[in-house]
């Protein structure tokens, strides 16, 4: 709580460092400035589309088939979203990417939780993973190799075991201090 009270009291203090790091970003994602852009632009707005139509899913690994069949907006035909969450989102619906943000943000949360409290050095390269993914997930799609996808699934597998170890770590503790 206190780390996110300080970021949000920084945000203020650097306010004109905040906004020009906007200003860059906003300019970066604007759907005009380059042809990448524009075609992520077209992929994402096609996909919501797709999303409000199928509020629970087209169904895992159909979203190719459907977008390119119903939804694309350009002459290409692509594979993915270039979003992992806004392909989650459209493939197993709104239940499906409610669980993986879940899991994500519990993995992040008990590896953070590990870190802080000093219970394992490892945790600190899951972590910077972990975050490092949830932001690449934004605008690419990682998951689409199985090479990143068995690394992920293997971090959050690690992330979750941690939280395992701690919670035996701190009930022996919590039994000893009793005996």
């Amino acid at each position: 709580k206190a780390i996110i009270v300080l970021g949000i009291i920084s945000l203020f203090i650097f306010h004109e460092y905040t906004q020009l790091i906007i200003t860059k970003v906003l300019k970066e994602l604007n759907p005009q400035a380059s042809f990448s852009n524009r075609e992520r632009w077209g992929i994402w707005t096609g996909s919501f589309l797709m999303f409000s139509e199928h509020l629970f899913g087209v169904g895992g690994g159909n979203w190719a088939g459907v977008y390119n069949k119903n939804y694309k907006l350009s002459v290409l035909n692509y594979p993915h979203t270039h979003n992992v969450y806004i392909q989650v989102l459209c493939e197993i619906g709104i239940q499906g990417f409610i669980s993986f943000l879940c899991m994500i943000l519990n993995t992040i949360m008990i590896t953070f939780k590990s870190q802080i409290k000093g219970s394992n050095r490892k945790s600190e390269v899951y972590f910077i993973f972990l975050i490092y993914s949830s932001v690449a997930f934004l605008f690419n799609h990682p998951l689409n190799s199985n090479k990143p996808l068995l690394l992920f699934y293997m971090f959050i597998g690690l992330g979750l075991s941690m939280r395992t170890t701690y919670v035996k770590r701190r009930s022996r503790m919590d039994n000893n201090m009793y005996l």
